[in-house]
């Protein structure tokens, strides 16, 4: 197997940062829809000599130095949580484009390490819940609850530079641009359903009414995709890895992580269906509560793996003492952070198509949160609106 022919620009630069002598790379593990790359590698080098992890990204939706990326791993590597879950990192490396991270062999076992998108799908159901529940349980027992917040400004705080052009945010742009619609505009409308608009909501609070929510606070992964997701035997065990904590943060918004791992399961999975499929397949992971889905849906797969990273957020709310009084904060700040991880790939440079299923999915999470809310933000006006119907499917909204 070859050094990645996308990474080659880095290759002279890396041996000499970690003063490699020789590097194999043994096997890929399974990646997710960037150009992240994770490989199982034989180094000898001054930073590691045996097997390891070698994983490889762009810098182009984030910025984070090598001295970033270990100081927030120390972070949040903590309690007995964290000695079961996390590979130790052993070395990271980083220029203008691209950063590596080197990281020690998940359960020691080389030979039977694969991703969770390599798992199969019964045997991932069981991993999802284990991981649901643990990164609340296990790692987030010592929560904290937050004071009453608009929910524009915890949609802010999740979303941080993407809703900042002048910082390099490209949501704006993509909406406006490529779905024709203006991102002041109250609504939108898709296969003839109409929606509340996401980039409205995050940037004006006086639509959300008054709502404010009390936050609940703890640790934060923040790229939980299941390429970051590891285990032996195709998770025969169910035991997991997590690996890749660049983005990690000591005190943020929970629930952010199940959202994204949500989110890209199922453009791994079904990522690929029609708009109009999309859609429906939307609709199946809405019900009356926000932590059911359709297990009927176009996909009972991957909609099991959904129903069980929900379950996961409902089991240890009911128990845990500091949060089981606040079953309503918990359902909405679980559906603010799906919108805020659908804004999040929205942002994100993959196909045009996945980022407007992406904001279809932040605009039907956002407006189950006004129903629950009882915000009315779909007037009976807006049925003789002047809508300008697109390709996309989309309609900007003439006031």
């Amino acid at each position: 197997m070859q050094w990645p022919e996308f990474y080659h620009g880095i290759k002279d630069r890396l041996y000499e940062h970690w003063g490699m002598e020789k590097i194999t790379f043994l096997r890929t593990l399974g990646g997710g829809k960037s150009q992240a790359l994770v490989y199982v590698i034989e180094i000898l080098s001054k930073v590691h000599n045996g097997q390891a992890v070698l994983k490889f990204s762009t810098k182009s939706e984030w910025s984070v130095t090598e001295q970033v990326e270990s100081i927030r791993f120390k972070k949040v590597c903590t309690g007995e949580y964290a000695r079961l879950h996390f590979p130790p990192l052993l070395a990271t490396f980083e220029d203008e484009e691209y950063f590596a991270a080197l990281v020690e062999i998940a359960g020691g076992d080389i030979n039977l390490l694969s991703s969770l998108y390599e798992c199969p799908v019964n045997q991932r159901n069981k991993v999802i819940l284990a991981l649901s529940t643990g990164i609340l349980k296990g790692w987030n027992s010592d929560c904290k609850l937050n004071s009453a917040l608009p929910p524009a400004f915890i949609l802010r705080e999740w979303l941080g530079y993407r809703i900042i052009p002048a910082e390099g945010g490209r949501i704006f742009e993509f909406v406006e641009k490529e779905l024709k619609l203006n991102r002041e505009s109250r609504l939108c409308n898709s296969g003839g359903r109409w929606y509340p608009n996401p980039c409205a909501y995050v940037a004006n609070n006086s639509l959300w009414h008054k709502e404010e929510i009390i936050g609940i606070k703890g640790r934060l992964h923040g790229d939980l995709h299941g390429g970051n997701i590891l285990g032996k035997s195709n998770f025969a065990d169910a035991l997991y890895y997590l690996i890749d904590f660049a983005l990690a943060e000591e005190e943020a918004f929970l629930f952010y992580d199940h959202a994204y791992l949500e989110l890209s399961l199922l453009f791994s999975e079904i990522g690929y269906v029609a708009p109009e499929q999309w859609l429906g397949i939307l609709q199946s992971l809405v019900s009356s509560d926000p932590f059911d889905v359709n297990l009927a849906g176009e996909d009972p797969g991957v909609v099991h793996n959904i129903w069980n990273i929900r379950q996961g957020i409902r089991s240890w709310a009911a128990v845990h003492p500091l949060v089981a009084g606040h079953a309503k904060e918990v359902a909405k700040q679980t559906l603010l952070a799906r919108i805020a991880a659908g804004l999040n790939f929205v942002n994100k440079a993959i196909e045009p198509r996945l980022r407007k299923f992406a904001f279809l999915y932040a605009a039907e999470n956002l407006r189950k949160y006004l129903e629950c809310a009882k915000i009315n933000w779909y007037e009976e006006e807006c049925e003789t609106l002047k809508v300008k119907k697109h390709s996309a499917g989309f309609g900007q909204v003439s006031m």
